[in-house]
């Protein structure tokens, strides 16, 4: 996943994030029962783990925001998106598409196709003006 988001070096920060998006959900379609058990039993596994153990969770889950948070930045470089806390918004933005992947494994959205509607959330918002 990290080297495809890699590749999207240069790319303009919107197609990167869309990218983001596809890379997470198509890692999720295939490892969604063991990112389930991290996300509902965090914390016991967290609890029950070692102090190593509870760095690699941190390591990891600031590895999925790094990407996010730099195509964020290079957005605002670009003017394509508003002065926002890349950080921040990187952390909002997994946790849309950690909503929409459960969407996925329920059934209630379909991949590839409803990627679209989170395109469209954070390019366009839900308030129309």
């Amino acid at each position: 996943m990290i080297a495809q988001l890699e590749a999207m070096q240069g790319a303009k920060a919107v197609d990167t994030l869309q990218a983001s998006a596809v890379a997470f959900f198509q890692f999720y379609s295939t490892n969604h029962a063991y990112f389930d058990l991290l996300v509902t039993k965090r914390a016991e596994l967290v609890r029950e783990s070692g102090v190593d153990i509870v760095q690699d969770f941190e390591e990891a889950g600031r590895g999925a925001v790094g990407p996010i948070a730099k195509a964020y930045s290079a957005g605002i470089e670009s003017g394509d998106f508003r002065r926002r806390d890349p950080e921040k918004m990187a952390f909002v933005l997994r946790a849309v598409a950690i909503g929409m992947a459960v969407g996925f494994r329920e059934g209630n959205l379909k991949f590839p196709d409803d990627v679209a509607l989170l395109t469209d959330l954070v390019l366009n918002g839900i308030i129309q003006s």
